[in-house]
């Protein structure tokens, strides 16, 4: 992984985790080197992107951005979770 992160900023590019889903309904989900002008190249710690890209959106997808869950959010689910399995035992 750091060869590719060496790489990708040779390049110009930085790496982020991304999801894609086609026309046909396949998922890929991987790390992919972008350009630094891509949204995704400025994304935040805990945000959520989504790149609309359509044959309206090719050049310049539609971008629904904001917060994720973040990591209390995350955690207080996880503790939920935990207690109710705790609950069960």
């Amino acid at each position: 992984m750091l060869d590719r992160l060496e790489a990708a900023r040779e390049m110009g590019l930085v790496l982020r985790y991304v999801a894609r889903f086609d026309a046909n309904g396949k998922a890929r989900v991987g790390v992919e080197a972008v350009r630094d002008d891509h949204p995704l190249a400025s994304l935040l710690p805990c945000d959520n992107l989504f790149a609309i890209e359509s044959r309206w959106y090719r050049d310049n997808p539609l971008i629904i951005r904001g917060p994720g869950a973040g990591r209390d959010v995350t955690a207080g689910a996880i503790q939920s979770d935990l207690n109710r399995l705790a609950k069960l035992l």
